[in-house]
């Protein structure tokens, strides 16, 4: 119903809604309305993870399972639960050098 951008190497997992479409709950025509979603790069969206109309999630965020994303979600944090809560910063490591 409304752009959906994803950035690169993001993981969108199972069952995974991004909804951008609802209804105006004020007008008793409950008219359409539509927003945007923009994921970043690099992020995880965890299985059965809703994403709800007008969010963004920031680059190398991560979306835990089963969590619903209300707001948006700033860059490297990890958020879980509904509605998703910030649960802490992620932090990159380099890739262990092999032997």
């Amino acid at each position: 119903m409304a752009q959906i951008s994803i950035g690169e190497f993001t993981c969108v997992g199972k069952d995974v809604y991004l909804l951008t479409g609802s209804h105006d709950i004020e007008k008793n025509t409950f008219d359409l309305v539509t927003k945007p979603i923009t994921i970043g790069t690099g992020c995880w969206l965890a299985t059965a993870s809703t994403v709800l109309p007008g969010n963004t999630i920031g680059d190398y965020a991560v979306v835990g399972a089963n969590s619903v994303v209300c707001k948006d979600i700033k860059s490297y944090d990890v958020v879980g639960g509904n509605p998703a809560k910030f649960l802490k910063k992620r932090i990159l490591r380099e890739r262990e050098e092999e032997a």
